[in-house]
């Protein structure tokens, strides 16, 4: 079964985050404590005003809109259209091509 795999690029300095979901369900708070952990305490933006851009998919747009009410400063969640999306949102992806692009170079060297 494949599962979700959430990337989370920081634009200023390219650090790149990814993380392996057990489920899209909002239910399933893992999602959301890691995002809130990687941009508070990771990426060091805890009290300061954070955007959270993803591609309008209702799963991750319920993970953001939550995750951006945990963050401890001002956060605004952007949403892109789906319809020719890789244009409008590319900074995430950026991020999912990078993300690709470690995971075929750890596939190859196994």
């Amino acid at each position: 079964m494949k599962k979700p795999i959430l990337v989370l690029w920081e634009q200023g300095s390219s650090a790149l985050y990814c993380l392996m979901l057990p489920s899209k369900r909002l239910a399933d708070r893992y999602g959301v404590e890691n995002v809130v952990r990687v941009i508070d305490r990771f990426w060091g933006f805890a009290g300061q005003r954070v955007v959270l851009k993803g591609d309008g998919e209702p799963a991750l747009q319920a993970l953001l809109e939550t995750a951006a009410k945990e963050h401890s400063g001002e956060a605004t969640v952007e949403a892109t259209p789906r319809d020719g999306h890789e244009q409008a949102n590319g900074a995430a992806e950026q991020g999912v091509r990078l993300a690709q692009g470690h995971a075929r170079t750890l596939l190859a060297a196994l």
